[in-house]
């Protein structure tokens, strides 16, 4: 298992994790998120030759990555999104604003 190189961004709206992932697949991906952590999981396995092979030089990466985060603010779990296209997974979660609640302050006289 190994962990991926990522970038985690901070906008105004959301956090979004930008994270290298080349020669996987979308299905490949399992990717679950709490109001403040981010975990993911995926696999990667060689492909199996039906001839011998001897290898000269072997250096792409296959197994398994896992990356867990614990994110600066809550999150809305229900409203995140993920997309993977040319090797880069990124994931968009929207912050969760927190809700302003007004409380009554009684005028005393003294």
């Amino acid at each position: 298992m190994y962990h991926p190189f990522s970038d985690l961004i901070d906008t105004p709206e959301s956090f979004i994790v930008k994270l290298d992932a080349p020669g996987f697949t979308r299905e490949d991906f399992d990717i679950s998120v709490t109001e403040n952590t981010l975990d993911l999981f995926a696999e990667r396995k060689e492909e199996k030759q039906k001839e011998q092979r001897k290898y000269i030089q072997h250096e792409r990466r296959y197994g398994s990555i896992s990356r867990s985060m614990m994110l600066p603010a809550k999150i809305k779990p229900e409203e995140v999104s993920a997309t993977y296209k040319k090797g880069v997974l990124t994931i968009t979660m929207p912050k969760k604003v927190p809700e302003a609640k007004k409380t009554k302050v009684p005028v005393k006289s003294t």
